[in-house]
């Protein structure tokens, strides 16, 4: 089985979902198919990263590229 890649968009979407509408990370995670784990991830990326979480592809930044980001 292929690994699942999700964009950006969907990742701020799924974690939005729990930390500003309040709804229960499992009932997010069994509406859109995906792994709790993967979303308690992003949710702890989006947390420590703010909207720059996931840049690029959907892939977290680094801390070295987040501290770069926020000196410039």
């Amino acid at each position: 089985m292929a690994r699942r890649k999700f964009d950006r968009n969907f990742k701020l979407a799924a974690v939005k979902l729990v930390v500003h509408d309040e709804m229960p990370v499992s009932e997010v995670a069994k509406q859109l198919d995906i792994h709790y784990n993967s979303l308690y991830r992003w949710i702890r990326e989006y947390e420590d990263y703010g909207e720059s979480a996931f840049s690029g592809h959907g892939c977290a930044l680094y801390n070295y590229q987040y501290e770069i980001n926020i000196r410039i």
